[in-house]
C-alpha cells in the first residue's frame, strides 16, 4: 500500500501565527494493526520537539512565542 499523504494547518493559540505540517501515513507493519504516521515537512515558524503528545506525535512549538501546539 502506498503512503497516504496529507497536510494539516497550524494556527498558534499564543500569537496566531499560521503554518502547515505535511504527514505520511502507512500501515504500521510488524504484524501490528492500524497506521503509522510520520511528519514529512513543517513550514518555517514552527519546530518539532523531542516531547510527545498522547498520540505519539512529536510536539510542535511556535518559534515566535514558544507555545506548544495542541495534538
Amino acid at each position: 500500500m502506498n503512503a497516504r499523504k496529507f497536510v494539516t494547518t497550524l494556527k498558534c493559540l499564543g500569537c496566531a501565527q499560521t503554518g502547515s505540517v505535511g504527514w505520511e501515513e502507512h500501515p504500521a507493519g510488524d504484524d501490528c494493526a492500524g497506521l503509522s504516521r510520520n511528519m514529512a515537512f513543517m513550514s518555517s515558524g514552527f519546530r518539532k520537539t523531542e516531547g510527545l503528545h498522547m498520540s505519539g506525535d512529536h510536539q510542535i512549538v511556535c518559534d515566535v512565542c514558544d507555545t506548544i501546539q495542541p495534538d
